[in-house]
């Protein structure tokens, strides 16, 4: 049945199937507070997309499996997951776009020099694709936050206090000097000040030099206010120096949770991106399009089970034997918080999957699978608006004149692709 779609069916699933690939990361990204490991999400979107995968049969597709279907799992559960580390601990705007425009290279690359799809100019569409890769990694960067350091200064040269009165430095004193019965070290100032004072770390000597100010004429307050301004720095850059949650350093490189989140997100695009690449191979024996779905969904499943047992004999391993105690030591579920959001990432991927496959197997993997990419648009559009990942003006301008080269990059590539009605056969 989906053999006899005509090109203008491959264009059309692969906007839908950019579409999904561009939201599934939304129901992951809302649960980045709750400490789920990547592979439990990553579990959840394997079981949807094999449970849904049998409706192709409603299709007319046959019942059929082939060895490729594993191997296309062995790329893309493991890439996945790294994906979905990268989503949690970087960002949904910044991840996508990252291996968006890694997937995007790799694709080209398999298609044009592997694969020998035809195009109307290889120079062209190198081209084309040098910009979508401009573009994708644009939004990219574009989606990063200002450094730490930089909103810290923003909010220094900010005053700490409006306007002294009497009313408020009482308040002041009697939240933050010691009181005879016991000692203050440091404490967090959160008083009801004006909307533009930043809460900051503050000692308690400084309250203090504050209360001293206050019986002083304004010209002695300048040199008193530089010095809380000073040790309210030391304080802040000593947060800095424990923003470290989830850090790593290796060799001598300190790595923090955003860092490692796109090492994931890179992972995903270099090795995860390949998923699609063993259905070319698998075409010789009649597997294409939508009649490889079970197969990829069924060996995902396996790669899937498969590491799950690894992880609980590692675990036995560091146990020394306890089974028990290494079935403990596997992560939690979360099954009560976790099954609407799991099932809606891996309803919302199954589409996506299906939908590029067929996209794929009638574009080809240098211009159907480049395209799919353009997924990028729709999870930064998620990033800004929803999640607001990316704030400020300028940045979300940035953003947007990215996401125009994108499209002309898009553009470009799909104009140097060779149009034929039925798709050729790999051999």
């Amino acid at each position: 049945m989906l053999h006899q779609c005509s090109e203008s069916c491959g264009w059309m699933a692969g906007i839908i199937a950019a579409i999904a690939f561009g939201s599934f990361g939304v129901p992951i990204r809302s649960t980045s507070h709750l400490n789920i490991d990547p592979l439990v999400m990553q579990t959840y979107k394997t079981v949807v997309v094999f449970i849904t995968c049998w409706l192709v049969v409603l299709l007319g597709e046959p019942i059929r499996f082939t060895p490729w279907g594993i191997v296309s799992g062995m790329f893309w559960v493991p890439g996945a997951t790294a994906g979905i580390y990268g989503i949690r601990n970087a960002g949904l705007a910044i991840s996508a776009g990252s291996w968006s425009a890694i997937i995007v290279m790799t694709s080209f690359c398999w298609g044009i020099f592997v694969f020998e799809e035809e195009v109307k100019s290889v120079g062209g569409a190198c081209f084309a694709t040098l910009v979508l890769i401009i573009g994708l990694v644009g939004m990219a960067f574009f989606s990063e936050p200002p450094p730490k350091k930089a909103k810290i200064a923003m909010e220094l040269s900010r005053p700490l206090i409006l306007k002294k009165d009497s009313s408020t430095m009482e308040a002041l004193e009697e939240e933050f000097l010691p009181s005879p019965d016991r000692t203050v070290t440091k404490r967090r100032m959160h008083t009801d000040l004006p909307s533009n004072h930043k809460m900051v770390d503050i000692e308690a000597e400084d309250m203090k030099l504050l209360r001293s100010a206050d019986t002083d004429d304004n010209s002695d307050t300048e040199p008193q206010n530089d010095a809380i301004a000073k040790d309210c720095t030391s304080a802040v850059e000593h947060e800095l120096e424990k923003d470290g949650d989830g850090a790593l350093c290796c060799f001598g490189i300190f790595l923090n949770r955003r860092h490692l989140g796109i090492i994931g997100a890179i992972i995903n695009g270099a090795w995860g991106g390949n998923s699609i690449i063993p259905m070319h191979y698998a075409k010789a024996q009649g597997f294409d399009g939508a009649g490889y779905l079970i197969s990829y969904s069924c060996g995902s499943m396996i790669v899937t089970i498969a590491l799950w047992v690894l992880r609980f004999l590692y675990n036995l391993y560091r146990t020394e034997g306890d089974a028990k105690l290494a079935y403990d030591s596997l992560p939690s579920s979360h099954i009560r918080k976790m099954w609407l959001p799991g099932f809606l990432a891996g309803a919302i991927y199954s589409l996506g999957n299906f939908c590029s496959l067929i996209t794929v197997s009638i574009l080809g993997q240098g211009v159907g699978y480049s395209f799919i990419q353009t997924s990028m648009l729709i999870s930064g559009l998620w990033g800004i608006f929803y999640f607001s990942e990316i704030k400020g003006t300028t940045l979300i301008v940035k953003w947007m004149l990215s996401s125009l080269i994108t499209v002309i990059g898009i553009m470009g590539l799909s104009y140097e692709h060779l149009s034929t009605e039925i798709p050729e056969k790999l051999a």
